[in-house]
């Protein structure tokens, strides 16, 4: 039996009393009648993911199922609490919207706007010099509908315009000091939406758009390209290769049509469709399309150019990426395969820019601009800095590419 004597000498121990800061006291509220609402935790110690987050909004008496955390709504807040002795504990409080599944997160309209937005270009002298080259613009990995750690649909949407203003403003810069190219390509080598499930783990609780809405919007930003070149007096072709989150998905998270009938080459159709309404406007626009299999070959000012999204591809992923698209090529050349006789390989799929040379043939892997992936980063560690690929191809340089950039 613990004496008084004890007890004055051995002071039981208090626990620390931690305070939730004012206004972020732990709770939540949801309207049920807008489907919306917010949810508020208390101290933690690391940043709730996807699966904290689905037992908090379980642990408020909500169900997971019908109800999700916003993508890129999370805040948080760092308060410094006195706990005791002396001692000093950085407390960390997460607040996040809730919303009910059937409810879109993103703003449509103004991702519209966003989209057909135009920076002005300072007025410029055209070039005399012709290059022998295409100015190729690599359209991949967009994602549009997926908000990551890095960002919103909103987010994507406004750098790929910013991404696009940054672009044209290369293409002058080379006008000036090499001469003005022959075309400008628009490279659409897959995965320019998210979709909505099948392709990885709970992806549906990171989509902020729809279907539907995800597809006007990829439209609406390849337009804004169109316009711009077209109205710089460039002819412009447009290429479209079918790729993952472009297939159409069912029970096992696998394709259940053929390789041809994928979201990818839906969307330059579109945009194909409504540039042919329009001819006078859109004559020196064309369109091609890899329509029954994963490749196309064009011809670059005289360099042949194989695209490929990539995702065929077998090797592991802690593999470099060019050397499993190095391997997979050289099957395709053995076997004769219409991508055999490509001088180079434009692929996308494994999200970071890689070049080699290392067969004797260029291999170009273009990073994406998605809003990043915490599963991959979660499992790998790792990440890589998103962008918009540019670069020129042709006879006019001695690798029959050059001016490669990232915007």
């Amino acid at each position: 039996m613990t004496s008084i004597s004890d007890m004055l000498e051995n002071p039981p121990r208090k626990e620390p009393v931690r305070k939730s800061p004012p206004g972020w006291e732990p709770g939540y509220s949801y309207d049920t009648e807008s489907g919306t609402g917010e949810v508020t935790t208390g101290p933690l110690p690391v940043e709730p993911d996807a699966g904290v987050w689905a037992e908090l909004i379980r642990d408020w008496g909500l169900d997971p199922a019908r109800q999700q955390i916003v993508p890129g709504s999370v805040q948080v807040r760092g308060w410094d609490a006195n706990v005791g002795g002396g001692q000093i504990e950085r407390l960390r409080y997460y607040r996040a919207r809730i919303v009910d599944r059937t409810v879109q997160t993103a703003d449509v309209d103004e991702l519209v706007r966003i989209a057909g937005k135009r920076k002005p270009l300072t007025p410029r002298k055209p070039a005399t010099d012709t290059l022998e080259a295409d100015f190729v613009v690599s359209m991949n990995d967009w994602q549009i509908g997926k908000a990551g750690p890095d960002g919103s649909s909103e987010e994507t949407v406004d750098g790929l315009t910013d991404a696009f203003a940054a672009a044209r403003t290369r293409l002058r810069a080379i006008e000036r000091t090499e001469g003005r190219p022959e075309r400008v390509v628009l490279a659409n080598t897959g995965d320019l939406i998210e979709g909505i499930t099948g392709h990885y783990a709970s992806q549906e609780r990171t989509v902020d758009l729809g279907l539907r809405d995800q597809m006007r919007i990829a439209r609406r930003l390849i337009f804004g390209l169109i316009d711009d070149f077209t109205r710089d007096g460039y002819p412009v072709l447009v290429t479209a290769v079918a790729c993952n989150h472009g297939e159409v998905r069912g029970g096992g998270n696998r394709s259940i049509t053929t390789p041809d009938d994928n979201l990818s080459l839906a969307i330059i159709e579109g945009v194909d469709e409504a540039c042919s309404a329009n001819p006078d406007r859109y004559e020196g626009v064309e369109f091609a399309y890899a329509r029954d299999g994963l490749t196309l070959v064009i011809e670059a000012s005289g360099v042949n150019v194989g695209m490929t999204h990539g995702h065929q591809m077998r090797g592991s992923a802690n593999a470099a990426g060019t050397a499993v698209a190095a391997k997979w090529w050289e099957g395709q050349i053995m076997g004769t395969q219409p991508i055999a006789n490509a001088d180079m390989l434009m692929t996308a799929h494994r999200h970071y820019l890689e070049v080699s040379e290392m067969t004797g043939r260029t291999i170009i892997q273009a990073p994406a601009f998605d809003g990043g992936s915490f599963w991959y980063t979660s499992a790998t560690g790792r990440n890589s800095p998103r962008g918009l690929l540019t670069l020129t191809v042709g006879r006019a340089h001695e690798r029959g590419w050059g001016n490669l950039d990232v915007h």
